[in-house]
């Protein structure tokens, strides 16, 4: 079941459109869990200040990003957010490596990176402490699916896939 899908061009400076738009389909949807509503929504958060952050670092204010974004439920209460973005291909083994690196950890060795970025990382304007994805992985219990595809020389679009109960 489709609870929120959007594909398209988002300005830079509309994102928090975008933010009020899936938060009011959020909040309509899970009216009665509310446990699931507010990790969905940080989880929702969590993905498109990825997409502004770190999808866009190449284009100014004005320019126009193509993004992909759903919310889906499956027949077993399996939530999954999926999130697309181009991404420079210079930046696909950094982020390779860190993701591999997430998802390799323990529920423990989560809780201990987590931790150590929150208090001895210097908070960065443009990507704040690293935190995004290590957040996503405590929040949701499961490892993040991600893929690259190549669109030419220089971009490549990158799926993400969060799923969690």
């Amino acid at each position: 079941m489709d609870i929120f899908s959007y594909k398209g061009n988002v300005k830079k400076i509309s994102f928090d459109k975008l933010l009020n738009l899936i938060e009011k389909k959020v909040n309509m949807y899970f009216v009665e869990d509310k446990r699931v509503r507010m990790k969905t929504f940080a989880i929702v958060i969590e993905l498109i200040q990825n997409i502004y952050h770190h999808g866009s670092s190449h284009l100014n204010e004005d320019s126009e990003i193509p993004i992909s974004f759903s919310i889906q439920k499956t027949d077993d209460n399996v939530f999954a957010l999926k999130a697309s973005n181009i991404l420079e291909n210079s930046k696909i083994e950094w982020l390779k490596n860190k993701l591999d690196q997430i998802n390799s950890l323990s529920k423990a060795g989560l809780d201990k990176v987590y931790l150590e970025r929150l208090m001895y990382t210097k908070l960065n304007e443009k990507e704040g402490a690293g935190l995004g994805f290590l957040y996503i992985r405590r929040k949701t219990g499961n490892t993040i699916q991600y893929s690259f595809t190549r669109l030419n020389e220089l971009i490549s679009e990158f799926e993400v896939v969060i799923s969690f109960k």
